[in-house]
């Protein structure tokens, strides 16, 4: 819903951007919200959407100081219609003044009243805390991103990096959750509310499953865990986020019989420090919403580098600390490997897991067979360590022991 008339004022001006608000929020199918009235006109599929889409040119005090108040309230009634469970709203920001009480407002409604933002143009300074603050950021291609302009940091041009940029934020820092033209990210919005719960009480996202429960899910066992749980979706559905920043490992929604799951998923060997931190604000995200957490574990170690060891103790913490405290449903699916602090770090029995099923050829242990005679047996020669290593890997990666 787009709020907009006497809610936040009637603005005369020349460069009032009422269509263009108006044309961006039609894009995601909803309609108009009587703010004066107080009166919800027909949401689409119960989801109302508020969008403050406030150009450059509108940022004088005398219009902030006038839409402001008017907006920070309609926060508030929103956040707390959605408390009683009246109403769902998901709330869509793009640019405005006076942040902090509108930072304010954001952390009040977190966890409470999904919010997502999209970025089209020029998103800086302070304004692009505000989308650090909602559940989901979606980037135009041509949209930036900062905190400081690329000409702002010392050292560096836009020329040369330009940080501001939906490739910069997405890959290197993590910020964006989906990069892509003006029709792919609305379309992207329209999964988003289509799967996710408006608010955390929001039970109606669970639909009929028109899909085979007993159709036959070829080779799954020779994909990475991206591969498994689009086999193993309703219709093969699966809405990936954050796709290209910490590539080790994967993130998204499905759904199995219908309902909406949160899942967690090992795309290679290695956890990264940029794949745990991805991982640990995800389940954070779904427990808040009530969303049951599957995860599907394939791995061995943490990723050995210089630049890792700088932050990956701190991201692995947090990752496994998100496990331990989530309270939702957590389900976890040995699919390949399974080895030392990695596995318990990856939602294991020992930190929370409800249930943790293992395929028959999966392997669980402390570490690599290989790796584990070489330090129970230094010294041997490769023919003994070989017959050791087959020693081991029955002795303790066999998944019936």
């Amino acid at each position: 819903v787009l709020a907009q008339g006497s809610a936040f004022g009637e603005c005369t001006s020349s460069s009032c951007q009422a269509r263009w608000c108006t044309k961006y929020t039609n894009r995601v199918g909803v309609s108009l919200l009587d703010c004066a009235k107080g009166q919800w006109r027909g949401c689409n599929n119960l989801i109302c959407f508020v969008a403050l889409t406030t150009p450059m040119s509108l940022l004088g005090r005398k219009l902030c100081q006038q839409w402001l108040p008017q907006f920070l309230s309609l926060i508030s009634v929103v956040q707390n219609v959605s408390r009683r469970d009246y109403c769902s709203l998901s709330l869509w920001f793009f640019k405005t003044k006076q942040n902090g009480m509108i930072y304010k407002k954001q952390a009040e409604a977190s966890g409470v009243i999904l919010q997502i933002s999209a970025i089209f143009g020029n998103c800086g300074g302070g304004l692009s805390v505000f989308t650090t603050l909602t559940d989901f950021t979606l980037m135009e291609e041509k949209g930036q991103l900062f905190v400081n302009a690329p000409n702002a940091i010392e050292g560096n041009r836009k020329e040369v990096l330009n940080s501001a940029s939906a490739v910069f934020q997405s890959k290197e820092a993590g910020t964006v959750d989906f990069v892509g033209n003006e029709t792919e990210v609305f379309e992207e919005i329209r999964k988003l509310t289509q799967i996710f719960p408006s608010n955390y009480k929001d039970q109606s996202k669970v639909i009929d499953c028109v899909d085979d429960l007993n159709r036959l899910c070829e080779n799954i066992s020779a994909g990475n865990g991206k591969e498994i749980l689009i086999q193993i979706a309703d219709q093969n559905e699966f809405l990936e986020l954050k796709k290209d920043y910490g590539n080790d490992m994967t993130i998204g929604f499905i759904r199995l019989d219908g309902e909406t799951i949160g899942c967690i998923a090992n795309k290679e060997e290695r956890i990264s420090a940029q794949g745990a931190k991805k991982a640990a604000s995800f389940v954070k995200l779904c427990d808040a919403f009530g969303i049951g957490i599957l995860t599907v574990t394939d791995t061995v170690g943490f990723v050995a580098e210089i630049e890792q060891e700088k932050e990956l103790s701190q991201a692995i913490g947090a990752m496994t600390g998100a496990f331990v405290q989530a309270t939702v449903p957590k389900v976890n699916v040995i699919s390949k490997k399974a080895f030392g602090s990695a596995y318990v770090s990856m939602n294991s029995k020992s930190i929370g897991a409800d249930f943790v099923y293992a395929w028959s050829d999966a392997k669980i242990g402390m570490m690599e067979a290989d790796m584990a005679v070489k330090i129970m047996y230094p010294g041997a020669n490769a023919d003994v360590l070989k017959e050791k290593a087959k020693e081991y890997e029955e002795l303790q990666s066999d998944v019936y022991t």
